[in-house]
């Protein structure tokens, strides 16, 4: 199903024939996924009825793979209309602008076994596919394909490699705070769009709820909400780039909330975060060690001047725009005094003011 009969408003992407079918003949195998089971495995096989591809036999295993095969697609054609485009590097089989290069759709392997490490995706250089491997959580038993929050988290990796290193390059997260960073974007995403979608148990403030079966937590430490306390004075107690990321996560989710304010119009704030988020990654300036959080704090500033095109941004100046962001940064420690010592966890500074 391509996303134009999906149950929401498709806004206009500017380019003919998008958003363009999921399918080519009857398999999970199409223009911007292909999800088998097992490494580069079998895909699913569907039934036409009707005129109609429908999957109605699927087996447990091949639930998973299904599963992930909507939600990839569903993120291919999110993030395209915010702009991950083919000369950003994107995931197409066929690149319809012939600005990129073509035969790297994302590529999912989905497996019947328990994995420490259920959830991950390996995107290399535009032109090749990206690897995206589902299993079995370690404790739960739950397959990760089958939580939507976990593909999204995942996808959004790929994208953020592709935009912040460019698409001839990878590993931009090679350092602690890009590492946390990277995790903090995914949770941001994978969360706010299944929140934007209308999920059952919106808001969304705790990441991987289904697959770790824990309903407070999720997966991380804390949960999203209004008692979230760690800032970016307390990165250099962090081990863990999943913990450290939570502070990036937060302060996008509060940046959503106050430009929501700003506007009267919580959804539209969190759809103008989205596209200041997207903008910025492809103008982030990474340096020698990678980018820090102060890194990406000037480029979404950057981003939000002058502000973006696009609906959202109606009626709003630079200065406003900036304004309410940097209330944020201020509120999470990065403030315009606060410094990092490049992107490692020890040796920053905050400054709340």
């Amino acid at each position: 199903m391509p996303l134009l009969e999906a149950a929401y408003e498709l806004p206009a992407s500017g380019v003919a024939g998008f958003p363009w079918d999921w399918v080519d003949g009857n398999t999970t195998s199409g223009q911007n996924v292909v999800a088998a089971s097992g490494f580069h495995g079998t895909p699913v096989f569907g039934t036409q009825v009707n005129g109609q591809l429908r999957f109605a036999d699927a087996d447990a295993a091949q639930t998973g793979v299904l599963n992930a095969f909507f939600w990839c697609n569903v993120a291919h054609d999110f993030f395209y209309l915010l702009g991950f485009r083919e000369v950003d590097g994107n995931y197409q089989t066929v690149d319809k602008l012939t600005k990129g290069r073509p035969g790297d759709p994302m590529t999912v392997s989905v497996f019947s076994t328990p994995s420490t490490n259920f959830g991950n995706v390996q995107a290399v250089q535009d032109g090749l596919p990206p690897d995206m491997l589902l299993a079995q959580h370690p404790t739960t038993g739950r397959q990760a394909a089958l939580d939507a929050e976990v593909v999204l988290h995942e996808y959004t990796h790929a994208v953020t490699e592709r935009l912040a290193a460019g698409r001839l390059s990878w590993n931009v997260a090679a350092k602690p705070q890009g590492r946390a960073m990277a995790e903090g974007l995914s949770d941001f995403f994978a969360l706010s769009i299944l929140e934007h979608l209308g999920a059952p148990t919106s808001p969304r403030r705790a990441f991987g709820v289904w697959v770790a079966n824990d309903a407070v937590h999720g997966l991380r430490r804390v949960p999203y909400d209004a008692q979230f306390a760690a800032t970016f004075a307390d990165l250099g107690g962090f081990k863990d780039e999943h913990d450290a990321g939570q502070v990036w996560a937060m302060t996008l989710f509060r940046s959503a909330e106050a430009l929501g304010q700003l506007v009267g119009d919580a959804e539209r704030g969190v759809r103008m975060t989205w596209q200041l988020v997207l903008d910025s990654l492809k103008v982030l300036a990474a340096g020698h060690s990678g980018p820090s959080f102060l890194d990406a704090r000037d480029a979404l500033l950057s981003a939000a001047n002058p502000p973006p095109k696009k609906p959202e941004f109606s009626g709003l100046s630079a200065p406003v725009l900036a304004q309410s962001i940097r209330a944020v940064f201020s509120r999470m420690g990065m403030g315009p005094g606060a410094t990092s010592k490049g992107a490692a966890f020890k040796g920053v500074q905050a400054d709340f003011s």
